[in-house]
């Protein structure tokens, strides 16, 4: 790289940048000096810092094979009901009820009437702010100047959209206070955000461009719950607009947001290896809460510094291949992606699209992907057969007249969509036990996946780098997973006595609990 050799102090650095003057003195205290712009450009914290083993890939070519010719955009859809006729549905829902009920009066463990209490709040608060995540037209009060607020005193929702609005409440941005906006290179920028994502709750952080892969993975049209249904086929398209809007017939995403910010929300260990319970479902109902703070939280620092967004919310997306292909993780037989730092204890993918100038990151590769092949343990541990237990993946979907779980018109293109080399899972099935068991969330996948270890043992990073450099030894390490009884927890104790022991069970790591 050229060298520039010019002496840039910080001070210098932030007038050039628009952040030195009134009130920012404080910043430029301490003045170190940048003996070239190639330090500048080359500082710490852009990517994620991984062990050895981890190896980098080209750019949207992770280690599940695609061919992007066939991926195509999909429709929206609504896993819950859409493969079956009314009656059906009545029944199901009417059975979920019933099973709850007959759970709590029998003090099932993992499915007390404890862990229904600390469950249903967490979804409550998902559900309540569902509506806002779509874009919701508000009541715009009288504010100061400078400030944007909307609040519906009606509904008692702070009327904001984290996946489309434009006035987050409370925000001050560069315009408001008269001031330049944040302007830096793409590498200190990914710095900043990885460091915003964490302060706000996030976990890992990647970097896309919103080009001619990942513009397939943002759905045709949008619509998914019920509680929704106003956003049922809306289409969702690109516009060359300066702010995201929304009408009853589309949504549209700036065509200058094409950079994307990927933004992993993680879960909680313990309770998670409880699965199939009321008390595995209560660490994802949390997560997914939290991501809901997460979303205001983030979103607003960026407008704060400047910039523009649209995501993300239960935003019209797949939101895994946005993790897999900026290189959290790979894809595994669960069609959920495994980290090097956490396995699958991924709760939710963030996807931003934004104007804030970004570097891309890369797909990686540790071995988990071709360790898939010669486990299978998810698949085992499925309580719907709703995972193939096939070593090779394929192209190949789940086929329409498969009857698991009594559908009554199977429509697997929903859910597998075409183009990528995977073990095609039925989700219709995998939901249907959600309902069927009344515990409406399951994840035994996730517990018995051998990569859902807790990294403070030493021994299961020595695996994690035998792994990533050779597939030999990968049957022999899922067995001794199984022996050592890993997996879905099998301490009696645990189940029966975990709400009246928080000191063995959750105990306190710093400010988040048990991450």
């Amino acid at each position: 790289m050229d060298k520039f050799h010019s002496t840039l102090s910080r001070r210098d650095f932030m007038k050039a940048v628009g952040l030195a003057g009134a009130g920012v003195g404080a910043v430029t205290a301490a003045s170190p000096v940048f003996h070239d712009l190639d330090e500048v450009s080359q500082i710490g914290g852009v990517t994620e810092k991984r062990p050895w083993y981890v190896r980098e890939l080209e750019y949207a070519k992770p280690t599940v094979e695609i061919d992007w010719n066939v991926i195509q955009r999909q429709t929206h859809y609504n896993n819950w009901e859409d493969h079956l006729d009314q009656a059906e549905k009545d029944k199901r829902a009417h059975m979920y009820y019933d099973n709850t009920k007959q759970m709590v009066l029998e003090n099932n463990p993992g499915n007390t009437m404890f862990d229904v209490a600390i469950r249903h709040p967490a979804w409550t608060a998902v559900r309540r702010n569902m509506d806002y995540f779509f874009g919701v037209e508000g009541i715009q009060q009288d504010t100061p100047p400078g400030f944007e607020m909307g609040f519906d005193p009606e509904s008692g929702h702070c009327v904001i959209s984290p996946v489309w609005a434009t006035d987050l409440f409370g925000i001050i941005t560069p315009d408001n206070m008269g001031v330049p906006r944040w302007e830096g290179t793409p590498e200190q920028n990914a710095a900043l955000i990885r460091m915003a994502a964490r302060w706000c709750g996030g976990a890992e952080v990647g970097y896309l461009k919103a080009d001619e892969y990942t513009k397939k993975l943002v759905h045709k049209t949008c619509g998914v719950l019920p509680i929704l249904a106003d956003k049922n086929g809306k289409e969702v398209v690109w516009e060359d607009v300066d702010q995201p809007y929304e009408t009853d017939k589309k949504m549209v995403i700036p065509e200058k947001c094409n950079n994307i910010i990927v933004v992993v929300i993680r879960e909680a260990r313990n309770p998670a290896l409880m699965a199939p319970s009321y008390r595995a479902d209560a660490t994802t109902a949390k997560s997914y809460a939290r991501s809901i703070a997460f979303d205001i939280h983030f979103r607003g620092f960026i407008h704060a510094i400047g910039y523009t967004t649209a995501g993300s919310g239960w935003g019209p997306w797949n939101n895994v291949p946005f993790g897999v292909l900026s290189g959290i993780g790979e894809l595994g037989r669960m069609r959920g992606q495994i980290t090097p730092s956490c396995g699958p204890l991924i709760r939710k993918v963030e996807v931003f699209f934004t104007d804030l100038p970004l570097p891309t990151t890369n797909p990686i590769d540790f071995g988990a992907n071709r360790f898939c092949r010669d486990c299978g343990l998810c698949a085992k541990a499925c309580p719907a057969s709703a995972i193939p237990t096939f070593r090779e993946p394929t192209y190949e979907i789940t086929p329409a007249d498969d009857a698991n779980s009594n559908p009554t018109k199977l429509i697997p293109e929903y859910f597998n969509l075409s183009g990528k080399k995977v073990w095609p899972n039925n989700d219709f099935a995998c939901h249907n036990f959600w309902v069927t068991s009344g515990k409406h969330g399951c994840a035994a996948c996730v517990a018995s996946c051998v990569f859902s270890k807790d990294i403070k043992s030493s021994i299961h990073e020595v695996v994690k780098g035998v792994v990533s450099q050779t597939g030999i030894f990968n049957g022999f390490f899922a067995n001794m997973d199984h022996a050592f009884g890993y997996g879905i927890v099998k301490d009696q104790n645990m189940w029966d006595n975990f709400w009246f022991e928080p000191d063995k069970y959750w105990p306190l790591e710093g400010i988040e609990t048990n991450l």
